[in-house]
């Protein structure tokens, strides 16, 4: 049976997790407004947003030609995927042109990807179990980390959008048109809430939050009460449009399931949280001492 599955959940603009190394980080590197580093750290989240951006598409496509509501589609090794040609040879060559296209050294403002890879704070963190951030060595290690970390990252989040919608690997038609729905919902707040953030962390006007010249983790923060006030109006009109198309897996319009995700539960970060790490970790970092 052919039919749409978008297992990727929000997928497409969102900033990606693998970025989210440095959520607690207490100090940012503030930039020069229209500097050549600022415009290259900016060029760095919206080419791995675009990644993220094509892998989700990529893997959606090729779901759409699966047969269950099993992840057919193995965006962390194309090769394994179960789906059958000529679906499965599509996805390969389509993640393979996603992974070609990142080139972080595109906006370099020094030509060295060391000077450049410092001169943005250093994002990430290359031994996670390590204490401490530990830097890479330049900005094209830093770029081979998202080349594996954002498919990583986002093979993680199938599994939410099927609890939400109440079935693992079901085959019922309401259960698969709620993980469709919802899926989709949250791939278009995702976009939105990445806008909403790249807009106030390259703000120096004060329009759209001031992110810019303010050394802060929380100023344009998803899951924070005291993030700037345009910044939480513009969150805010994506999280309306998100809440008012989710569903459950009986049909009805609900969004606690959505919500939930956003939120997080317990000692459960939401995917705000996660956003708001990687958001802090390209954008307010600092290359350790």
């Amino acid at each position: 049976m052919h039919r749409s599955r978008l297992n990727l959940a929000w997928s497409a603009g969102a900033v990606p997790v693998a970025l989210a190394l440095s959520v607690g980080i207490a100090h940012g590197l503030v930039l020069t407004a229209g500097s050549a580093s600022q415009k290259q750290r900016a060029d760095v989240g919206k080419q791995v947003a675009k990644l993220t951006s094509c892998l989700a598409k990529s893997t959606i496509k090729c779901e759409e030609s699966g047969v269950n509501s099993g992840v057919e589609c193995d965006l962390t090794n194309p090769g394994a995927s179960t789906v059958a040609e000529p679906a499965k040879s599509k996805f390969i060559a389509a993640v393979a042109t996603c992974l070609s296209k990142l080139d972080l050294e595109k906006k370099s403002a020094t030509g060295d990807p060391a000077a450049d890879y410092t001169g943005i704070g250093c994002p990430g963190d290359s031994d996670p179990n390590t204490g401490g951030d530990q830097p890479y060595t330049d900005m094209n290690a830093f770029e081979a980390s998202q080349l594996t970390g954002v498919p990583t990252q986002l093979a993680k989040l199938p599994p939410f959008i099927e609890q939400i919608c109440g079935g693992m690997n079901s085959t019922n038609p309401l259960i698969l048109a709620c993980e469709d729905t919802d899926a989709k919902a949250l791939l278009k707040y995702g976009t939105s809430a990445n806008k909403c953030q790249s807009k106030c962390e390259n703000d120096y006007s004060g329009s759209k939050g001031n992110g810019g010249p303010t050394d802060s983790t929380t100023q344009c923060a998803l899951a924070s009460a005291s993030a700037d006030t345009a910044f939480k109006l513009c969150e805010q009109a994506a999280r309306d449009k998100l809440d008012a198309a989710a569903v459950n897996g009986s049909g009805a319009h609900d969004s606690s399931g959505v919500d939930l995700i956003l939120n997080g539960a317990g000692m459960i970060p939401g995917l705000n949280a996660t956003l708001d790490g990687a958001n802090n970790s390209l954008y307010n970092h600092l290359c350790p001492p």
